[in-house]
């Protein structure tokens, strides 16, 4: 019973990542191999191809098989087969057979037999494997019982789901939805590792992985791999350089960086589904990650220490001006002065009982600084600040930095400083 079997496919699905072409050939393949690229050679193949070249072809099939073998999946190294003793039942080859009765009598003791077991049989190569195989797939309904996908109701409901993934990656798995796809109606959790190997063995084109970024397990297209790695980056980066970012300007960079075509979608997807993403203004796309420190919120606190009443409007021009090319909107502040305890807003208007304790939020330039605008009523020119900075020993680079960078201090008009919220 030589392999190719008339009624077995040809080429087995389980072995179709391994027998088709991974690249794109820069010259014109020969028929057979063109064949195999567009045909998946199952059992039916044998109803529309010639028996000569349906032989034909199973060679090559045996050799990108035993070619590609340690480039073999895991998933499809993890796929159960049937015991020796019960492979012994098919119509195989005779060495197939001489294989499997020696295996059986070595290596009896229990334990499941996947095709990485099979293969670890002296002299158990391509050829073997491809024979097994085959005769297995016609009698099982193609679906192997695999370690993965036992549990999956049939080939169609894998399919379903790839399609259910297609349309919403990138996605936190979590977040995933792909229905009911196990068979007896069981409810408990499914793995999208474990559905993307089943897909594997099923014969399905692996086109999704499931990463893990900083804790979270990410579904996405193997394509957008360097991008979410390139956009997860830069969005943790932006975040604690400035407190805040938006999905166009991640995306805008990543765009830059790795010269991919991404979107803002892309990146809310990416990174919505991370515990410590939280939204600032959702319409206008930004956000920001919970941690312990984070620049933009202890700016807010600042100026919450020098003053008890601040417009949305007027604190977000603040922000902006203390941004380093910031400019955060007033539903930003909005967003940010909920983890204030302290503040309150009222009819657009940031407010404070009392303000902040100074000790805690100013540094000592900062709040000498203030002391010195408030004992001259609120403002000051650019000549008096010098003339006091100096006189009480200071040197002004420092503090000329800080009035252009600090949120505590407005500039009005030319050569005139004011402290925030005065006037």
């Amino acid at each position: 019973m030589k392999y190719p079997r008339p009624g077995e496919p040809i080429v087995p699905r389980l072995l179709r990542p391994l027998v088709r072409e991974r690249h794109t050939a820069p010259f014109t393949m020969d028929w057979d191999g063109e064949l195999i690229g567009r045909d998946d050679l199952g059992a039916d193949a044998w109803e529309r191809l010639p028996p000569d070249a349906c032989r034909r072809i199973s060679l090559l099939v045996v050799d990108r098989v035993q070619r590609r073998l340690q480039a073999l999946p895991e998933a499809i190294r993890d796929t159960l087969l049937p015991a020796p003793e019960a492979a012994l039942a098919l119509p195989l080859e005779r060495r197939t057979i001489n294989l499997l009765r020696a295996a059986n009598g070595v290596r009896a003791g229990g334990g499941v037999w996947t095709v990485e077991r099979y293969l670890s049989i002296p002299r158990f190569g391509g050829r073997a494997l491809v024979d097994l195989v085959a005769a297995v797939e016609s009698r099982a309904g193609v679906v192997l019982p695999t370690q993965t996908n036992a549990g999956l109701a049939n080939d169609r409901a894998v399919h379903r789901a790839l399609l259910a993934i297609a349309r919403q990656v990138p996605i936190a798995e979590s977040r995933l939805e792909i229905g009911d796809l196990r068979a007896g109606h069981r409810r408990d959790p499914l793995d999208v590792t474990a559905l993307l190997k089943s897909a594997v063995q099923l014969g399905h084109d692996l086109s999704f992985r499931v990463i893990d970024l900083a804790g979270t397990r990410v579904v996405l297209r193997l394509r957008d791999l360097t991008a979410a790695h390139t956009a997860y980056r830069i969005a943790v980066r932006t975040v604690r350089t400035h407190g805040a970012a938006t999905l166009d300007g991640i995306a805008g960079q990543t765009r830059t960086t790795c010269h991919t075509n991404i979107d803002a979608a892309f990146v809310e997807g990416l990174l919505s589904g991370f515990a410590t993403f939280r939204w600032l203004d959702r319409e206008g796309g930004w956000f920001l990650f919970v941690e312990r420190a984070n620049p933009l919120l202890a700016k807010v606190r600042k100026v919450l220490s020098v003053v008890t009443r601040l417009s949305l409007v007027r604190f977000a021009a603040v922000l902006a001006r203390a941004g380093a090319g910031l400019r955060p909107s007033p539903a930003v502040v909005r967003g940010l002065c909920v983890d204030v305890p302290e503040a309150r807003i009222k009819d657009g208007v940031v407010v404070v009982d009392r303000p902040l304790d100074r000790r805690a939020h100013l540094n000592e330039d900062e709040t000498r600084v203030v002391r010195f605008l408030e004992a001259s009523g609120g403002a000051m020119t650019d000549a008096q600040l010098r003339w006091r900075v100096r006189q009480i020993g200071l040197a002004w680079t420092p503090v000329w930095r800080l009035l252009h960078s600090s949120p505590l201090f407005e500039r009005p008009s030319h050569g005139m400083f004011r402290l925030v919220g005065s006037g």
